[in-house]
């Protein structure tokens, strides 16, 4: 009970309680926000899918890096109403967001999600491009995989003492799995939750060293992860934080991806 606290109390600050507001431009594309030495970034954007709930515009995917090196990328997002038009967002034709991990090794890949009220927007937003914006070159570090990823529905009865018939939460587990001669000193997580459509509906960060995450991430044991080692990760996810589509449809499927911070 206590970790379904946590989690329900987690979901409404990061998710839906989000409410992050696109910069006060200086620039068409807010160039203040990248760092000034950012080179070109060279990357593949995929499973992106935008949305509007709660007087909110949603949008979230995953990122390539397909350069040589090891970096830490910055997207573009240029906002489009239902027609295609371009629309503006607090005087702006872009915005620009950070992917959540600090450094992808090449062909690596990292997750994104963001939400800016609708009073931001020139129009009423409904989907987006999203291409790269800058990337800093990172120095190469561990290669974390997260193996043997699945999921367990969670069921509980509507009643009590009634069959146990609606789904509730989705458990998340998989192995944490360090093949390099190399240790991971901070170990960081993004959680990928899919529809049974098999669009990304949701993704977020998840760090085992901050206080409130504790309560949220199983792991086999806290600390650095040795080279060579491998451990195991359990997740929980509660529906009545998740966008609609997900407590409509329910979840598909769930993907996790780790890196060193």
């Amino acid at each position: 009970m206590q970790l379904r606290i946590y989690l329900l109390i987690f979901f409404s600050l990061l998710m839906f309680a989000c409410d992050r507001k696109a910069p006060q431009p200086s620039g068409p594309l807010q160039a203040e926000l990248l760092p000034a030495n950012a080179s070109p970034a060279q990357v593949k954007v995929t499973d992106i899918n935008a949305w509007v709930e709660q007087g909110r515009f949603f949008v979230t995917g995953v990122c390539s890096n397909e350069s040589a090196a090891w970096q830490q990328i910055w997207l573009k997002v240029e906002p489009l109403d239902a027609a295609g038009n371009a629309l503006q967002i607090k005087g702006a034709p872009a915005v620009i967001i950070a992917t959540f991990s600090s450094g992808v090794p090449p062909k690596g890949r990292t997750s994104f999600f963001e939400g800016w009220p609708l009073a931001d927007f020139s129009g009423t937003p409904a989907s987006c491009r999203i291409s790269g914006a800058g990337a800093l070159q990172k120095p190469a570090g561990p290669v974390l995989l997260v193996e043997q990823v699945g999921g367990v529905k969670m069921m509980a009865p509507n009643a009590p003492g009634q069959p146990a018939t609606e789904e509730i939460a989705w458990q998340i587990g998989g192995v944490l799995n360090n093949p390099m001669p190399m240790e991971a000193q901070h170990l960081r997580f993004e959680l990928m939750l899919y529809g049974t459509d098999n669009r990304l509906w949701f993704s977020m960060l998840l760090n085992p060293e901050d206080p409130q995450f504790k309560q949220l991430i199983a792991l086999e044991k806290p600390g650095p992860l040795a080279g060579g080692e491998k451990r195991q990760v359990g997740i929980y996810a509660y529906y009545e934080r998740l966008p609609q589509a997900l407590k409509a449809q329910k979840i598909g499927r769930a993907e996790l991806l780790a890196f060193d911070e």
